[in-house]
């Protein structure tokens, strides 16, 4: 092909590109009330880094789980994507219908464990599921406004965040979120919310397990959440919120027998045909209660404060040998208990503000935990006798405490973090920042992680024997602190 034909050819394309029109989208249709399409589309990306900061005399790596900040250690360190949703909502105005179907990203062992990091076969590759799935109805009249909401959708323990209290969720959770006020922060259900100007209260029925989770695998039952919130403004720059929380897991709907040993993970089987143990479904609820103030200005020096605390029972439960249905139960298991306080406090000038916060509780790695209890064993490395007195059962380490022959676990953590925001524009935010997170055991002391000379971790138990037995094999304590340096970004569109 001639040169002069190749620049007629080019200098075509570019003339029918320039005269081509570009077909506008069809959205809607005409002569009808509701939207054809009518979706409102809307996506957030959040694209984050983080850096562990090792101690180099201690030889753990970064994937070293021990004390990790997050239950997902992909999100530790390196580049991740922590808060990627999609969502996609359409109104119908004749019914005032409203449905909202919202995608995560999120990696795959955060459903299964069939990866490849846990053992299994998976390289752990993104996925998107589904965070909400939900349609509702709202009804607005003199004397408030009331929603029906039915499907998958969020707690009523995440309010706060989604009403801007706690603007950072692409930097960290919300407090009551993280701290794990329940297992999860979305699940199905159905909810009902009343607003009557300044206050406003939501209930909500649920299965319990959370949106990830199989459905009925621990239990059968239905759990019972609630709000109650008073919200003052003050003026055009202030506004306050109170808020009272209350979960009751396995509320109701439990089956008797979801406890008899083997049907599910609430007993375990111990393989001995003399024995059918069955625990009381009491000690499937729980009880978990909160409150949390907000308040925010917006003025030429922003604020934001919020203060925060829950607490949570876990019931006990009797567990008894259905072949001796007479004889004294087997185990008395008491209640157990964890509880909670946390606080942030932002201030902010122009574009940029200094955040702040801090959580302490019972359990560890950041996650509230009851105060477990275990059952000692009558003869140590022999287990709890069976029904026949000569055979141990071996569920002994599942056992709750026996009157005062057990021992409590008090273990407890603290977790702070440090974040410098830039806002570059309304729907692009940056935050660089520092996270630390300690464990305390029951005794309240630090842990600490255990080094032999070849650099290997080593137990506790390990590293006192050696001051007892001959030969030190040279085990050294270096105090644990979890820290971690990291980049948030997030774009909303």
């Amino acid at each position: 092909m001639k040169t002069n034909q190749i620049v007629f050819i080019l200098l075509l394309l570019l003339f029918l590109a320039q005269s081509m029109q570009a077909e506008q989208v069809i959205t809607s249709k005409k002569d009808e009330p509701d939207a054809y399409y009518g979706l409102d589309i809307r996506a957030v990306i959040s694209p984050s880094y983080g850096a562990r900061i090792r101690d180099e005399s201690s030889g753990l790596t970064n994937t070293n789980t021990g004390t990790t900040l997050y239950a997902n250690p992909n999100d530790r360190v390196g580049f991740s994507t922590p808060w990627t949703l999609l969502m996609i909502s359409k109104t119908f105005q004749e019914t005032g219908l409203q449905t909202e179907l919202w995608g995560e990203l999120v990696r795959t062992n955060q459903l299964t464990s069939d990866t490849r990091v846990d053992g299994g076969t998976k390289q752990n590759p993104y996925i998107l599921s589904i965070r909400r799935a939900s349609v509702k109805k709202t009804w607005e009249t003199s004397i408030g406004a009331y929603t029906v909401n039915f499907g998958m959708q969020e707690l009523p323990h995440t309010y706060t965040q989604w009403s801007n209290y706690w603007r950072w969720r692409y930097i960290d959770r919300g407090p009551l979120e993280s701290l794990g006020f329940a297992p999860q922060a979305a699940d199905i259900g159905l909810s009902a919310t009343g607003k009557w100007s300044i206050v406003s209260s939501q209930l909500m029925v649920s299965n319990g397990e959370g949106y990830r989770e199989s459905q009925n695998t621990t239990s059968a039952g239905m759990d019972l959440s609630s709000r109650f919130s008073v919200e003052p403004k003050f003026g055009e720059k202030g506004k306050a919120g109170f808020h009272i929380f209350y979960r009751r897991e396995n509320a109701f709907g439990t089956a008797g027998n979801e406890c008899f040993e083997g049907r599910t993970n609430c007993l375990p089987n111990d393989i001995d045909p003399n024995t059918n143990f069955a625990k009381n479904t009491r000690s499937l609820q729980s009880d978990t209660a909160g409150g949390e103030f907000n308040f925010i200005w917006t003025g030429s020096l922003k604020w934001n404060l919020g203060l925060g605390t829950f607490f949570k029972r876990q019931n006990g439960g009797e567990i008894r040998d259905r072949f001796q249905p007479f004889s004294s139960p087997l185990v008395y298991g008491k209640d157990s208990f964890g509880k909670s306080a946390y606080a942030w406090f932002s201030v902010g000038i122009k574009n940029f503000s200094l955040l702040g916060r801090i959580e302490r509780g019972t359990g560890n790695n950041g996650i509230v935990g009851t105060t477990e209890t275990y059952q000692r064993e009558f003869v140590p490395g022999f287990g709890v006798p069976s029904s026949n007195g000569t055979v141990p059962v071996p569920i002994q380490s599942t056992l709750p405490e026996t009157g005062g022959n057990g021992y409590s676990s008090k273990s407890s953590f603290r977790r702070v973090s440090v974040f410098l925001e830039w806002m570059a524009m309304p729907q692009f935010k940056m935050a660089f920042g520092y996270i630390e997170n300690k464990n305390y055991d029951s005794n309240g002391l630090g842990q600490n992680v255990y080094i032999d000379q070849a650099g290997n971790q080593r137990t506790a138990q390990e590293y006192v024997n050696q001051f007892s037995t001959p030969g030190n094999i040279g085990i050294v304590s270096y105090s644990t602190l979890d820290r971690q340096i990291v980049l948030r970004t997030t774009i909303e569109f």
